[in-house]
């Protein structure tokens, strides 16, 4: 999943965030690599 926001013409990227967030609540495996 790709979620961007646009402030004055920036794309921000959340994508290593969530799998971040992921991992360290047990979301997702510790070991699992996505795009």
């Amino acid at each position: 999943m790709k979620i961007g926001i646009d402030l004055d013409n920036t794309i921000i990227s959340y994508d290593k965030s969530f799998a971040f967030v992921g991992k360290k609540i047990g979301l997702i495996p510790e070991n699992w690599f996505g795009t």
